[in-house]
């Protein structure tokens, strides 16, 4: 027998098992909505199936507007995705709007609990504001018209509506500055396993470039985005 948080079933699974939209699961378990009959059939016997415990989900997609916004980020406790969720929040408290923060801890499995958990409370759409593990989750629902927007996140192949930086070009300003200021020794800290982390980098590469001088392999430091890991 599975055991453990990670082996639960949920919504996705379902609504991939029944080989319908987790909006038509929502309204199934909720009773809304008109759904053909088969069709719930095909949803309760995937729940069956799987085992999934119904009573993890209020409601889902369907229903009315409940003035909320969910914002997925990496982590809650750095200094930028702290401004930036008191920025949001005050936008959203001047249009009567409330947000759910959620962190997904840079884990593949907590970003999925966390979306759903979003999900679960009906939120009239989702801030990504963090390079998510798996795309297919998200791509899913971009697919049924749920309002996303991705913000810090430049993948416009994937999403239309994206609210991002320059990052090559913000790197490029960090490597300029300091040459600037006489520095020859230089050195970067990023997140190479994202893209923004890359992009950075190639930015930085190119100042040091453009000023004839050399960024040693060992100076280039990749971590975590956590105060605790860039101090090591």
């Amino acid at each position: 027998i599975s055991e453990g948080i990670n082996m639960k079933p949920t919504i996705y699974d379902v609504a991939n098992k029944a080989g319908v939209s987790i909006s038509t699961v929502s309204k199934v378990l909720n009773n809304t909505g008109h759904v053909r009959k088969e069709t719930r059939e095909k949803v309760w016997h995937a729940i069956e199936q799987l085992n999934y415990q119904t009573n993890r989900i209020a409601a889902a997609l369907a229903g009315k507007g409940t003035n909320t916004i969910g914002v997925l980020v990496p982590n809650i406790s750095t200094p930028f995705f702290a401004e930036l969720i008191q920025t949001l929040e005050k936008c959203a408290r001047e249009i009567n709007y409330t947000l759910i923060i959620c962190s997904s801890g840079q884990n593949q499995e907590q970003e999925k609990l966390q979306l759903e958990l979003l999900l679960m409370k009906q939120v009239d759409g989702i801030i990504i504001a963090a390079e998510p593990h798996d795309w297919e989750l998200f791509q899913r629902l971009h697919d049924q018209n749920f309002p996303l927007i991705l913000l810090t996140v430049d993948y416009p192949w994937i999403f239309e509506d994206i609210i991002a930086t320059d990052d090559i070009r913000g790197g490029y300003l960090a490597g300029s500055y300091l040459i600037k200021m006489g520095h020859t020794r230089l050195a970067i800290i990023l997140e190479k396993d994202l893209l923004s982390g890359r992009n950075r980098l190639e930015g930085f590469e190119q100042a040091i470039e453009n000023a004839n001088l050399e960024l040693a392999p060992e100076y280039i430091v990749s971590t975590l985005p956590v105060l605790d890991e860039i101090r090591t």
